[in-house]
């Protein structure tokens, strides 16, 4: 046998003997793995803070049975604003307005409170929201006068709002 087969002869393991010890290199030991991965869960349970379940939180929702009784036709329901308009600093200098055409013409609060538990129930619902409108420069005790006139008539959903022109101009 000439030099140049005995080379190409020899050659031919030594190639097969690299690729073998390259693919055994390039192996990943599963052991090594696996205990990274132990390590890495008891870091995250010892770093993670347990807390108790949550509680369920009462909302304001309406029951499923009250929202199926409701009128889908039924119109909104708007307050009632009463303007108070004080003329002058005497106790019973003042004049009342409202935007509603169930309580106009009651120039005293003895009538506003007449007329409002005569209309309440019929034209006017009980749970009837009105709003009292003092104008500006108005006496305290007049805006409390229409309250408490309000209330007498058997209505428990009153407050107090800033003053609103469309009020205001049907008072004057």
């Amino acid at each position: 046998m000439s030099a140049r087969t005995r080379r190409s002869h020899s050659r031919a393991p030594r190639s097969r003997r690299r690729t073998f010890a390259r693919a055994a290199r390039l192996t990943l030991s599963v052991t090594a793995m696996i205990d990274v991965v132990f390590l890495l869960l008891v870091y995250f349970m010892l770093v993670a803070q347990f807390r108790p379940r949550e509680r369920a939180m009462p909302t304001d929702a309406a029951p499923q049975e009250i929202a199926e009784q409701t009128d889908p036709f039924s119109l909104p329901v708007t307050p009632i604003r009463i303007a108070v308009h004080s003329v002058s600093d005497s106790p019973n200098a003042y004049a009342l307005a409202s935007d509603s055409p169930y309580v106009q013409g009651f120039g005293t609060f003895a009538a506003l409170t007449q007329g409002l538990t005569s209309l309440r129930g019929s034209l006017i619902d009980l749970d009837q929201r009105f709003i009292v409108v003092p104008e500006p420069g108005s006496r305290w005790e007049h805006a409390l006068g229409a309250m408490n006139a309000i209330r007498q008539a058997g209505f428990t959903s009153v407050s107090f709002d800033k003053p609103n022109d469309a009020v205001i101009e049907a008072n004057q």
